[in-house]
Parts: structure tokens; C-alpha cells; sequence
């Protein structure tokens, strides 16, 4: 039991130096993993009986799930035209289908959805501007 708790130490110490953002707090949370794998030298030199598994101290060998992030905005966006039905992409207004399109994670079916929308859009512009006259410029 003792082991194990000293290698989700050291798991712990080796993500928050893989995630240091300054020099000094990767030092510091590399000098936690070499004190933390001393101690397991020392509980192992005590305990003879107990193997040493390298691979359990890497990060990600518990069996715990990554915790979920929250996903950003554009990829809320850019999940809306893969729900399939008719109604999401005239419901997106003109920012949230350019982010969707700037996100990068359609598929070729739902950007072709995306795109058709701001095609008929702009059709629907033009139509409305020839019925009321706005493209005549006073010619």
C-alpha cells in the first residue's frame, strides 16, 4: 500500500513539472520527483520482498480517467452541425458558423451543411436587395 502511494506521488510530481510554466517551478517539482523516488529506493531496501515497476511511476499508468475538460466554445459550435437534423445551421447565427468553420473539427458533410446555409443566406440578401431596390445606387 505504502508503494503505491509513493508512486502516485511520483506521478503527481512528474505532471506538475511536465506542466511547470516557469523554470523555477519545474526545478522544484523535479527536485519533489527525485525526493519522492528515494523514498521508494528506501521503502524498497526495507521491504525486500516488494519489485520496483518503473512503468507504474509514469504519468498515466493509474487507472484513473484524464479528468473531462470543459470544451471551449468553438468546439460547442463546431459540434451544432453534426447533430444532423435540418434546423441547427439556420439557427447559428454568422459568428458561431464561422467558428465552427475556424475550429477545424467538421467533417466534409458538415461543413458542406455550414457552407450551404451562409450560401443561401447570401442568396436571400441579394434577393431582398433587388426587391427593395438597394443595388440600383440611384442609377
Amino acid at each position: 500500500m505504502r508503494q503505491r502511494a509513493i508512486e502516485r506521488r511520483i506521478r503527481h510530481d512528474k505532471r506538475r513539472e511536465a506542466a511547470a510554466i516557469t523554470p523555477e517551478a519545474q526545478r522544484a517539482a523535479r527536485l519533489q520527483v527525485r525526493q519522492w523516488q528515494g523514498t521508494m529506493r528506501d521503502h524498497l531496501t526495507a521491504h525486500p520482498d516488494l519489485r520496483r515497476l518503473r512503468h507504474r511511476e509514469q504519468p498515466g499508468a493509474s487507472n484513473l480517467p484524464e479528468p473531462r475538460r470543459e470544451a471551449t466554445p468553438e468546439q460547442v459550435d463546431a459540434a451544432r452541425p453534426w447533430s444532423g437534423d435540418a434546423a441547427t445551421a439556420p439557427e447559428m447565427d454568422d459568428e458561431q458558423r464561422a467558428a465552427a468553420l475556424r475550429s477545424g473539427l467538421l467533417d466534409e458533410r458538415s461543413r458542406a451543411r455550414v457552407e450551404g446555409e451562409a450560401d443561401r443566406r447570401d442568396l436571400d440578401d441579394r434577393a431582398a436587395c433587388v426587391a427593395t431596390g438597394c443595388g440600383s445606387g440611384g442609377r
